[in-house]
Protein backbone atom coordinates (compact mmCIF):
# COMPACT_ATOMS: atom_id res chain seq x y z
CA UNK A 1 0.00 0.00 0.00
CA UNK A 2 1.24 3.48 -0.84
CA UNK A 3 1.19 6.07 1.94
CA UNK A 4 1.15 9.76 0.92
CA UNK A 5 3.87 11.76 2.69
CA UNK A 6 5.13 15.33 2.75
CA UNK A 7 8.51 16.88 3.43
CA UNK A 8 8.24 18.63 6.77
CA UNK A 9 11.74 19.66 7.81
CA UNK A 10 15.46 19.01 7.69
CA UNK A 11 17.66 17.52 10.38
CA UNK A 12 21.23 16.32 10.77
CA UNK A 13 22.03 12.72 11.63
CA UNK A 14 24.12 13.04 14.81
CA UNK A 15 25.99 9.81 14.10
CA UNK A 16 27.15 10.73 10.57
CA UNK A 17 26.66 14.50 10.49
CA UNK A 18 24.68 14.00 7.25
CA UNK A 19 21.66 16.09 6.28
CA UNK A 20 18.30 14.32 6.39
CA UNK A 21 14.86 15.14 5.07
CA UNK A 22 12.02 14.28 7.41
CA UNK A 23 8.91 12.90 5.71
CA UNK A 24 5.63 12.69 7.57
CA UNK A 25 2.59 10.66 6.68
CA UNK A 26 -0.16 12.98 5.42
CA UNK A 27 -2.86 13.02 8.07
CA UNK A 28 -0.89 10.65 10.27
CA UNK A 29 1.83 10.43 12.87
CA UNK A 30 4.46 8.24 11.22
CA UNK A 31 7.70 9.82 10.11
CA UNK A 32 10.59 8.67 7.98
CA UNK A 33 14.01 10.26 7.75
CA UNK A 34 15.92 9.99 4.50
CA UNK A 35 19.63 10.79 4.42
CA UNK A 36 20.46 13.15 1.56
CA UNK A 37 23.62 14.77 0.33
CA UNK A 38 24.38 18.42 0.88
CA UNK A 39 23.64 19.21 -2.79
CA UNK A 40 20.19 17.60 -2.62
CA UNK A 41 19.44 19.23 0.74
CA UNK A 42 20.44 22.59 -0.70
CA UNK A 43 18.29 22.12 -3.80
CA UNK A 44 15.25 21.16 -1.71
CA UNK A 45 15.79 24.06 0.70
CA UNK A 46 16.18 26.54 -2.17
CA UNK A 47 12.93 25.28 -3.71
CA UNK A 48 11.07 25.55 -0.42
CA UNK A 49 12.38 29.07 0.21
CA UNK A 50 11.93 30.30 -3.39
CA UNK A 51 15.63 31.12 -3.78
CA UNK A 52 16.64 32.15 -7.28
CA UNK A 53 19.94 30.86 -8.65
CA UNK A 54 22.02 32.41 -11.42
CA UNK A 55 22.50 29.15 -13.26
CA UNK A 56 20.17 26.15 -13.12
CA UNK A 57 20.91 23.30 -10.76
CA UNK A 58 20.85 19.70 -12.00
CA UNK A 59 17.25 19.32 -10.79
CA UNK A 60 16.29 22.44 -12.75
CA UNK A 61 17.81 20.89 -15.87
CA UNK A 62 15.86 17.67 -15.26
CA UNK A 63 12.64 19.65 -14.88
CA UNK A 64 13.39 21.57 -18.09
CA UNK A 65 14.13 18.34 -19.97
CA UNK A 66 10.85 16.80 -18.83
CA UNK A 67 8.95 19.90 -19.89
CA UNK A 68 10.82 20.13 -23.19
CA UNK A 69 9.86 16.57 -24.06
CA UNK A 70 6.25 17.15 -23.03
CA UNK A 71 6.60 14.88 -19.99
CA UNK A 72 5.58 15.37 -16.40
CA UNK A 73 6.50 13.80 -13.07
CA UNK A 74 3.35 12.03 -11.87
CA UNK A 75 4.66 10.78 -8.53
CA UNK A 76 7.64 9.58 -6.56
CA UNK A 77 7.48 6.36 -4.54
CA UNK A 78 10.08 5.40 -1.93
CA UNK A 79 10.41 1.67 -1.39
CA UNK A 80 12.62 -1.00 0.11
CA UNK A 81 15.23 -2.16 -2.39
CA UNK A 82 17.16 -5.41 -2.05
CA UNK A 83 15.72 -5.91 1.46
CA UNK A 84 18.26 -3.55 3.03
CA UNK A 85 18.32 -0.17 1.36
CA UNK A 86 15.84 2.38 0.14
CA UNK A 87 15.25 3.24 -3.49
CA UNK A 88 12.83 5.51 -5.25
CA UNK A 89 10.76 5.13 -8.36
CA UNK A 90 10.04 8.17 -10.49
CA UNK A 91 6.82 7.88 -12.48
CA UNK A 92 7.21 10.05 -15.58
CA UNK A 93 4.26 10.43 -17.92
CA UNK A 94 5.08 11.22 -21.55
CA UNK A 95 2.45 10.98 -24.25
CA UNK A 96 0.43 7.85 -23.56
CA UNK A 97 3.22 6.10 -21.67
CA UNK A 98 4.33 6.14 -18.07
CA UNK A 99 8.03 5.47 -17.63
CA UNK A 100 9.35 4.23 -14.30
CA UNK A 101 12.90 5.15 -13.37
CA UNK A 102 14.73 3.91 -10.29
CA UNK A 103 17.07 6.25 -8.43
CA UNK A 104 18.39 7.19 -5.01
CA UNK A 105 15.75 8.60 -2.64
CA UNK A 106 17.82 11.76 -2.17
CA UNK A 107 17.71 12.51 -5.90
CA UNK A 108 14.03 11.62 -6.08
CA UNK A 109 13.16 14.01 -3.25
CA UNK A 110 14.98 16.93 -4.86
CA UNK A 111 13.35 16.22 -8.25
CA UNK A 112 9.92 15.84 -6.64
CA UNK A 113 10.36 19.19 -4.88
CA UNK A 114 11.25 20.93 -8.16
CA UNK A 115 8.46 19.27 -10.12
CA UNK A 116 5.94 19.54 -7.26
CA UNK A 117 5.22 15.84 -7.65
CA UNK A 118 3.35 13.98 -4.92
CA UNK A 119 5.43 11.76 -2.64
CA UNK A 120 4.50 8.27 -1.49
CA UNK A 121 6.18 5.69 0.72
CA UNK A 122 5.45 1.99 0.58
CA UNK A 123 3.97 0.69 3.82
CA UNK A 124 6.89 -1.77 3.99
CA UNK A 125 9.32 1.15 4.39
CA UNK A 126 7.55 2.31 7.55
CA UNK A 127 7.51 -1.29 8.81
CA UNK A 128 11.25 -1.64 8.11
CA UNK A 129 12.05 1.69 9.80
CA UNK A 130 10.11 0.65 12.89
CA UNK A 131 11.80 -2.77 12.97
CA UNK A 132 15.27 -1.23 12.47
CA UNK A 133 14.88 1.61 14.93
CA UNK A 134 12.25 0.57 17.43
CA UNK A 135 12.37 3.01 20.30
CA UNK A 136 16.06 3.78 20.01
CA UNK A 137 17.33 7.23 21.05
CA UNK A 138 17.93 8.07 17.38
CA UNK A 139 14.32 7.25 16.48
CA UNK A 140 13.03 9.31 19.41
CA UNK A 141 15.13 12.25 18.20
CA UNK A 142 13.80 11.82 14.67
CA UNK A 143 10.23 11.84 15.95
CA UNK A 144 10.87 14.95 18.03
CA UNK A 145 12.44 16.77 15.08
CA UNK A 146 9.56 15.75 12.81
CA UNK A 147 7.04 17.06 15.32
CA UNK A 148 8.61 20.52 15.43
CA UNK A 149 6.78 23.34 13.75
CA UNK A 150 9.44 24.96 11.59
CA UNK A 151 7.49 28.23 11.62
CA UNK A 152 8.55 28.58 15.25
CA UNK A 153 12.13 29.08 14.06
CA UNK A 154 11.32 31.89 11.64
CA UNK A 155 12.63 32.07 8.10
CA UNK A 156 16.31 31.51 7.38
CA UNK A 157 18.01 32.33 4.11
CA UNK A 158 21.01 30.71 2.46
CA UNK A 159 23.96 32.98 1.91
Amino acid sequence: MLVPVEMVTFAVDPATNSPMVVLREVGGERVLTVVVGTAEAGAIAMQQMDVDVQLPLAVDVIKALLSGFGARMDKVVIEVHAERTLAARLYVHAGKTTHVLICRPADALSIAARCTAPLFVHEAVFDKALADNGNSPAQKLRQQVAALDVVDFGRYFLQ
